[in-house]
């Protein structure tokens, strides 16, 4: 990790991996940036909304400061994760009652079950972009990092609860490939993945028939091609509507093709006519169906 020492204080950086944005909290989480709200006071907003909660534990508050190498400063997002199981709408509604009474411009709310980030105001409500643009809104890339306070004894206040492993799953499949290869993809483990990860079909290249994928693969979006042909090592995808897929192994949400030949399936539910593999694993629910 990358150390900078900032008006005498040490802070410790490290990288950032879309699962930090994507397994925060399931029930929503609240992000304010200082500079869109100069006069923010954080314990004041802490104490409104975990007043509004009624409980402390049901919600974690911490400040997400990002390091400007150019300019050599610090920008902080003061953020909130709701770990209530209280739905993220009537989350965001209490942060916008928040925002009204501690005169705040705007916050921007991560629904994880969605898969969007909205810019909210007390009036107003927009679409910022998915889970994946988490880096376009702290605005990360080689010179702007996340960094925490070095602390001698332990970790920065967020860091081991949330950014250094995947907290919460839309579901068991993403736990089964967290499982396997979690840590094999971050920066504390030797033994690295080479891996690509497409959020939609265009970036994939190849044609309207046929893909092929040479390193581990993970489609962040769902595929409703009948017509196309798959030939992968490693897959990770949400939903796949497809024609025929060929791969070592497979993980999906929704698996719907003709021909499937594979050495381990994982996948919610399993709709095909022809099947081959060493292993199959899927849910009660969801099951294997033979068309």
């Amino acid at each position: 990790m990358k150390n900078v020492r900032i008006d005498g204080r040490w802070y410790v950086g490290f990288d950032y991996y879309d699962y930090i944005a994507n397994n925060l909290s399931q029930f929503g989480c609240a992000i304010f940036d200082s500079e869109e709200n100069p006069n923010i006071d954080f314990e004041s907003l802490k104490k409104e909304l975990q007043t509004r909660f009624g409980a402390t534990q049901k919600m974690f508050a911490y400040p997400l400061v990002v390091y400007r190498s150019k300019d050599k400063t610090l920008q902080t997002y003061w953020t909130f994760v709701n770990e209530s199981e209280m739905s993220p709408a009537i989350f965001f509604d209490l942060v916008k009652m928040a925002c009204i009474s501690q005169h705040l411009n705007k916050f921007y709310a991560c629904d994880f079950k969605a898969d969007k980030i909205y810019e909210m105001t007390p009036w107003t409500m927009c679409e910022f972009g998915k889970l994946k643009d988490f880096k376009k809104l702290l605005r990360l890339d080689g010179e702007n990092y996340i960094v925490g306070k070095w602390l001698k004894w332990c970790g920065p206040i967020g860091y081991s609860r949330y950014y250094s492993h995947a907290k919460v799953f839309r579901n068991d499949i993403e736990k089964e490939y967290y499982a396997q290869y979690g840590k094999r993809l971050t920066q504390y483990c030797d033994e690295k993945l080479d891996f690509d990860t497409f959020y939609s079909l265009d970036e994939c290249g190849g044609d309207d028939y046929n893909l092929k994928f040479d390193k581990m693969t993970t489609l962040n979006f769902d595929v409703d091609k009948p017509y196309l042909s798959i030939d992968a090592t490693s897959l990770r995808a949400r939903n796949l509507d497809v024609k025929t897929i060929k791969a070592e192994e497979i993980f999906c949400d929704k698996l719907r093709c003709e021909s499937v030949v594979a050495e381990r399936i994982y996948a919610e539910s399993i709709e095909c006519q022809k099947l081959k593999a060493k292993t199959v694993k899927t849910n009660f629910e969801g099951g294997i169906k033979f068309v």
